[in-house]
């Protein structure tokens, strides 16, 4: 939800700037409005790396969990203290429904290691119901905008491969002149 609302701000304002600011007239107004909107858009896919960064952690506490109890709680413990400290030192973002997830995560794996679950396997499962799969879920949902993002920029990147093989075509074809011997 939280990187639907960015992407959605991000095309409102990119739209808003569009419509006040004046087309590029030339290749260099381009290469000025290009490199604009990649700062503009950073933001964005920090926060989807953030993103993949937190399941990368979410799935290694799962996989941690498959041990004995005590010990597999107690690396779970750990990895998810210390990711968590990590971004909080780091000041990563994540959407709120992320953060949300690994707060949960936290609070699941600390009771745990305080009060070690009489089943297990439903602990384990759990776990992977309540944390792993509402995580992979929201990263899915963001994937699909930046799959979105990533065709645009395809299509465009395709548009202009296609102005430079003729642009190249026509130095190759004025180099090659046979009017100038």
């Amino acid at each position: 939800m939280a990187m639907r609302k960015l992407f959605i701000s991000a095309a409102f304002i990119l739209v808003t700037i569009t419509a006040a600011a004046q087309p590029a007239r030339d290749v260099s107004d381009a290469n000025a409005a290009a490199r604009q909107h990649l700062r503009d858009i950073e933001p964005a896919l920090t926060l989807m790396r953030n993103e993949a960064e937190a399941l990368g952690k979410i799935n290694e506490i799962q996989r941690a969990l498959s041990g004995p109890p005590l010990s597999s709680v107690d690396r779970a413990f750990r990895l998810i203290d210390d990711y968590s400290g990590g971004i909080g030192r780091r000041g990563v973002s994540l959407p709120h429904d992320q953060q949300i997830i690994v707060m949960h995560a936290q609070r699941m794996i600390q009771d745990a290691r305080t009060l070690t679950p009489t089943d297990y396997a439903k602990f384990r499962d759990d776990f992977h119901h309540l944390i792993q799969l509402p995580m992979e879920f929201s990263v899915a949902r963001d994937l699909q905008q930046l799959m979105s993002l990533t065709n645009l920029y395809t299509q465009m990147a395709n548009q202009l491969r296609v102005i430079e093989t003729s642009s190249v075509n026509a130095i190759n074809g004025a180099a090659i002149d046979a009017t100038r011997q």
